[in-house]
Parts: C-alpha cells; structure tokens; sequence
C-alpha cells in the first residue's frame, strides 16, 4: 500500500520517557507455579533524531527498574548508538535490595540456599548487533566488573564473561556462537 507519511517526513525527540510498565511472568514449569513481576519504573532516552548529527549518534538512556522479591532497585545508565549500520550499547548497572526469595523455588530444585540478606550488584553491559544484507545477523555481548556483595562481603566477583562471534542466521542450524569466555 501507499504510505500515509510524506516522502520527507521526519521526527525527532528531545527525550523519550516511559513510566510504569509491568511485565509478569508466569512459570509453570515448577509447582506450585511461580509468578515473577518485573517493574519498569522510569525509562528515558535521547534526543532521537530521523537525520542524527555526529554529536547525537550515541542516544543516552536511563531506567530504573525493580522486581519484587528478587531486587528492590536496579539502575541502568549509559547509551545505544541506534543510527549506525552496527548497532551498540554501553550500559552500567547498580542493584540494591538483592535478595531472591521469589527464585526459592529455582535455588531449591538445584539444591541451593540463599542466605542473601539485601545484596548490591553492580557491573557493565556492552554489546553490537549488526544486520547482514542476506538476512541473519552477527553481534558480540559482554558483561563486566560484575560483583555481588551483601553488606561488607563480596560474595562473587567477575571481571569479564563475553560471547563473541555470535552468527544469527535465518536458516536453522545455522546460527552459532564463536568463542565464550570467562574471566
């Protein structure tokens, strides 16, 4: 069909802003079954501009999220560069009021014990996505600095877990992941 939108149309924002959205999740597979809620309080980016300028490639975004039982706050800040051909985001993380009773069920099954009282964690998310002409895509993701503390003690600390490499293909068995690494 014919698009409604003249040829030249352009949009831009000053700023994005979302407030509370709420995702459930509904977990059968355990019983008795789990509900587990995720809060989007606040989310905020930009500018986002149709025609960007070098200064607005990377768009700043802000979230604070929750999931009762599970974490009272997480705080997400850094940026997505959705202009360029490949894809980025930059994000920090902080998380206060880790403490998963929610995830009981999950810990149990695998015979684990949470003796979490009300954990921080903190790290950093980063990643491309990168389309491919001929369908599929490749992209790369890592997450660190990542540790979990409760009050003075650290109880895990992770400098680096990364997958690279990563193929997306439209055909099946044909997506892949390259190299995973932990450090």
């Amino acid at each position: 069909g014919e698009s409604l939108l003249p040829e030249d149309f352009a949009l831009d924002l000053d700023r994005l802003a979302l407030r509370d959205f709420a995702f459930d999740l509904d977990d059968r597979s355990v019983d008795p079954a789990l509900k587990i809620e995720l809060r989007l309080e606040s989310m905020e980016a930009g500018p986002l501009a149709s025609d960007p300028t070098p200064d607005q490639e990377r768009v700043p975004i802000e979230a604070l999220m929750r999931a009762p039982g599970i974490v009272d706050a997480v705080r997400l800040s850094g940026f997505v560069a959705p202009y360029s051909k490949r894809k980025l985001l930059e994000l920090q993380l902080d998380g206060e009021g880790v403490h998963p009773t929610r995830l009981e069920p999950y810990l149990e099954s695998s015979g684990v014990t949470s003796n979490l009282d009300s954990g921080t964690l903190h790290g950093k998310l980063a990643g491309w996505y990168e389309a491919l002409d001929g369908g599929g895509a490749d992209a790369a993701v890592s997450v660190h600095d990542i540790t979990l503390r409760d009050g003075d003690s650290e109880l895990c600390a992770v400098d680096s877990l990364s997958a690279r490499e990563i193929q997306l293909r439209p055909e099946p068995t044909r997506s892949r992941i390259g190299a995973i690494e932990l450090a």
